[in-house]
């Protein structure tokens, strides 16, 4: 069956990768999450989308040049200035993070936003954390860059990892399956019926990405994928029923 992770938390609705998001993301009867981890000047592990923050904050900066400090005086509301300004609204770490998730029961996809910016120590800090929380079994990691796919799988070799991917790949089950990697996550859109059953013949998940709408995700489910990583899981929910992992 397949099942449901609240991108970026309940990001439909509430401030994306806030606390707050993951929240109210945890009330529905979901698989669980997908979130952004990203590293600070001072090197302390934080959760958000964009290198550039002034989108999602009332900031301005790269995460790599700022310290967790001068990032934890911002609002993350991202607009939404409905919800209160408070710890659940500003910026989390990976560590604040885990010590909350710890004591839930649901999957964490999380996205190593290393593609554009080299962030040096980034996925053995990540690595190290994951396995000092003990959870390894309900950790999935992908990222755009593919070498720090591998070199995660590398570090722990039985955490689950997939390759992210925005356009059509040849054989992209093949492709995966070759690196050792258990699943691919691309582009709902970029997929044809032909890499549906690439995967599937290799033994490979499909995890697309964002899928918002009522019709696409009925076509998802039909193709069998792992999870559906969506914006809005209350209404993939009411598609496919509850369910966790």
């Amino acid at each position: 069956m397949t099942g449901i992770l609240a991108h970026r938390g309940f990001s439909g609705k509430y401030p994306e990768n806030t606390m707050l998001a993951f929240k109210k993301a945890a009330e529905l009867d979901i698989a669980g999450f997908e979130t952004d981890v990203q590293m600070t000047k001072d090197g302390v592990l934080v959760i958000t989308h964009d290198e550039e923050i002034s989108r999602v904050s009332n900031g301005k900066g790269y995460i790599k040049d700022m310290t967790l400090k001068e990032l934890k005086d911002l609002d993350f509301r991202n607009g939404m200035e409905e919800f209160a300004l408070d710890d659940d609204t500003r910026i989390p770490t990976l560590e604040e993070f885990f010590d909350w998730f710890k004591d839930t029961n649901f999957l964490i996809n999380i996205e190593l936003k290393s593609s554009m910016i080299r962030y040096e120590g980034m996925v053995n800090k990540t690595m190290e954390m994951i396995k000092a929380y003990d959870l390894v079994d309900r950790v999935i990691i992908s990222s755009f860059n593919h070498r720090d796919v591998v070199l995660a799988k590398e570090l722990v070799p039985e955490i689950k990892c997939g390759f992210l991917t925005w356009s059509l790949f040849l054989n992209p089950g093949k492709y995966t399956k070759s690196y050792g990697i258990d699943y691919y996550h691309p582009d709902f859109n970029a997929m044809d019926d032909e890499d549906f059953d690439d995967c599937k013949k290799n033994g490979i998940g499909i995890l697309p990405y964002t899928v918002d709408e009522i019709y696409d995700m009925k076509k998802l489910v039909d193709k069998e994928v792992l999870y559906i990583i969506t914006n809005y899981p209350d209404r993939a929910v009411g598609l496919i029923g509850g369910n966790h992992a």
